[in-house]
């Protein structure tokens, strides 16, 4: 069924109607959006990340030339 299909078949309901379907697809939208994982924990992994000292660094010719 096409958008078009639905928008008219959604103006042969009443008011009433309106609002409930109004109101499942908003339940709906809202539940997809909503993450499902569980609550996020401050420095989980400390130190999981290491950056070098020369990450600000120039890279060499090389890199760029594919040497």
């Amino acid at each position: 069924m096409s958008v078009i299909e639905l928008v008219e078949q959604a103006r042969i309901l009443t008011i009433e109607e309106r609002k409930h379907l109004i109101s499942l697809l908003v339940d709906t939208l809202t539940e997809a959006q909503t993450p499902s994982r569980g609550q996020r924990i401050f420095d989980l992994h400390p130190n999981a990340m290491i950056m070098s000292e020369d990450f600000d660094a120039e890279l060499p010719d090389e890199f760029w030339l594919g040497e």
